[in-house]
């Protein structure tokens, strides 16, 4: 089992005290990446219906790119990430953070981008 907030297995996890899972987050892939990276995720039904946001922030904590925002009426969902900011822009080789949150927790994982 994975402890709270803690990588297991590639994968993220926030595991509350009853032991279910709450949030889900794969690790991207390709990783690193020189172009498209993907993403899964996954919501329990408590999450369903809920506000969801996952979203790509660099070192500094700026947020670079709204992967997903909304109301979630699916349990899996899997997003693309082209390397690029809100404007467009293609953003720079480094270390970036991909976090989920919804319904007060939060998950996040690392994401290496390739020039």
């Amino acid at each position: 089992f994975c402890e709270h907030g803690v990588l297991c297995g590639g994968q993220l996890a926030v595991e509350p005290p009853s032991g279910a899972i709450v949030l889900w987050l794969s690790s991207a892939w390709p990783n690193p990446s020189r172009g498209n990276a993907h993403l899964r995720f996954r919501l329990p039904s408590e999450a369903i219906g809920k506000p969801v946001s996952l979203v790509v922030h660099d070192v500094a904590g700026a947020r670079i790119k709204t992967l997903f925002a909304g109301v979630s009426s699916q349990g899996d969902l899997e997003v693309r990430w082209d390397g690029r900011g809100e404007q467009g822009n293609v953003c720079r080789g480094g270390v970036y953070f991909v976090r989920l949150r919804s319904g007060g927790h939060e998950v996040t994982t690392t994401l290496v981008r390739l020039e």
